[in-house]
């Protein structure tokens, strides 16, 4: 988190989702979101250090994340994901096995706290076209989300 204009702040992922989280006045904030983060609540977590600070979060911009297709699931993990953030997380991956649906966990998880404008990337990280993938190919490489407030124009 921070609240200094121009100070850049990060997040890496591979397969989960480096979340931004953006206020129209005060502090902005990071966060990596994988299935255990989102299950026990990340992003209600952020949003109360933001709300503490007087920041509303009006938009989450989500990076890269694996999609559904990609990201075969186990079934007890996906009842204890799908208890938290309901069913819209249970998904089918391209070879019709069970599926974490990750932008509908991270969806249910921004509507359930309120924050109802959440913007997806659009590449699968997964499918080889968005980024790099630890479960879909064991890439030791990871993507980063950075963010920054834009420093105040001055005018003279």
């Amino acid at each position: 988190m921070t609240s200094q204009p121009g100070q850049p702040i990060a997040v890496q992922g591979a397969d989960c989702a480096p979340l931004m989280f953006v206020t129209d006045t005060g502090p902005i904030a990071v966060a990596h979101a994988g299935w255990r983060g989102l299950e026990a609540g990340v992003v209600q977590t952020v949003l109360g250090a933001l709300g503490e600070q007087g920041a509303t979060v009006s938009r989450i911009v989500v990076g890269p994340v694996i999609n559904q297709e990609c990201y075969e699931f186990g079934a007890d993990d996906l009842d204890l994901v799908a208890k938290t953030l309901g069913d819209e997380v249970r998904g089918t991956t391209a070879e019709g096995t069970a599926a974490l649906d990750m932008r509908g966990a991270i969806a249910a998880a921004c509507a359930s706290a309120g924050v109802d404008d959440v913007v997806f990337a659009r590449p699968c990280t997964g499918c080889g076209d968005g980024g790099f993938s630890h479960r879909a190919r064991q890439e030791p490489e990871r993507h980063a989300l950075v963010a920054r407030i834009r420093p105040a124009k001055v005018v003279a």
